[in-house]
């Protein structure tokens, strides 16, 4: 049999982050990897035990519990987004919240403006939909925030639909006040709908997040426990946006996924609940973020913004090579990172790495002085 594949899928390129990591050996140090390095915490394991014993091993609604729902309605009034539980559907990670609000929203031939640099999935998602990912330009002198003016100069007749992430991956920029008030402001003149990633919401070390959805209660808001309470495995996370809009994305969900798992919502449920891990979690990843922009700044070979959230630094490493030489280099020094132009179209993402410094600080010491021998 010939097989034929869709253009959509022919469009597409593997992870590149995928990739590097299948060529991690046993000794390796893996400084790329977009997750947490420390355990689910005991008390969330418990509540899946106790979960699994009460006999919540079925299907759940396809919004998700509504307990958790009522959960996520409380975790984000504190970022001042009104919502309710019928405005919230849970789903197998922010991966899934994402696609279904690219597929809610994005039209074939329709411009999508992405941030770039920015997260890997918003290009390849816009595709599937049908549209054209269009580069938002985030600049290095600008810490890499967005500029207002910028975002007016890059919207076109065909521009329906604005992807946020704030804080950043892979650069760890925050978006001030000022900033995103603007941007929801332009946003509202031009008819475009906001896509909101704040899966990076309770990991900022200097600043405050601001939320586009106070300013602009039709943007589509996407968190996850994933990150904050070191649940990358358990697939939470979560969408909330209009109702009407909700129930087009539940058609979706719905057919893609019927809901997410029984046992991880439960446990997601009691992660919500108690706030103080996440409060933890961040003051440690403070430390290793100012450890390793220390590191980094020492070494006068290497140019670097200092990240204000996330758990990642997108240094200018271009003195020693670009981002492909660069990673080489590591890697034949059993050290990982991820190559800038992973994360957007921009040239000079090819002067660029990222670096998660969610990692163990012998590890962030290595990547260090390795960067200092090469």
């Amino acid at each position: 049999m010939k097989k034929r594949y869709s253009d959509k899928v022919n469009s597409l390129e593997p992870s590149a982050i995928r990739e590097l990591f299948d060529q991690a050996g046993p000794e390796t140090t893996n400084l790329g990897i977009g997750e947490p390095d420390f355990k689910t915490p005991e008390y969330i394991k418990k509540a899946a035990k106790k979960a699994i014993n009460q006999g919540y091993t079925s299907y759940t609604p396809n919004k998700g519990f509504l307990t958790l729902r009522k959960e996520i309605q409380r975790y984000l009034s504190k970022y001042n987004i009104q919502t309710t539980p019928e405005q919230i559907i849970v789903t197998s990670g922010a991966s899934e919240a994402l696609h279904l609000a690219a597929q809610t929203y994005i039209n074939n031939g329709d411009d999508v403006l992405i941030p770039d640099p920015g997260f890997v999935s918003y290009r390849p998602l816009t595709k599937i939909a049908g549209g054209n990912p269009t580069s938002l330009p985030l600049k290095k002198e600008e810490n890499f925030k967005i500029n207002p003016e910028i975002l007016k100069e890059k919207i076109t007749k065909k521009t329906t639909t604005l992807f946020l992430n704030s804080p950043s991956n892979p650069t760890g920029a925050i978006n001030d006040k000022k900033q995103v008030k603007a941007v929801t402001e332009i946003a509202e003149d031009h008819d475009i709908q906001i896509i909101s990633d704040e899966v990076y919401s309770e990991m900022i070390y200097e600043g405050k997040h601001t939320s586009p959805a106070k300013y602009n209660p039709e943007t589509a808001t996407i968190n996850a426990v994933s990150k904050t309470y070191a649940m990358t495995g358990w697939r939470i996370g979560y969408i909330t946006a209009p109702e009407n809009d909700i129930n087009q994305m539940l058609k979706i969900h719905q057919y893609i996924q019927a809901c997410a798992p029984s046992i991880s919502q439960k446990a997601a449920e009691t992660a919500l609940k108690k706030d103080k891990f996440p409060e933890k979690s961040s003051q440690t990843l403070k430390e290793k973020r100012n450890q390793i922009y220390k590191g980094l700044k020492n070494n006068p070979e290497i140019q670097t913004n200092k990240p204000e959230g996330s758990f990642y630094i997108y240094p200018d490493i271009s003195s020693k090579g670009n981002d492909r030489k660069v990673i080489q280099k590591l890697l034949e020094k059993n050290v990982i990172a991820v190559p800038g132009r992973t994360f957007g179209k921009r040239k000079s993402n090819k002067n660029h790495i990222r670096i998660s410094y969610s990692a163990t600080k012998k590890d962030i010491n290595k990547l260090i002085q390795t960067l200092k021998e090469i």
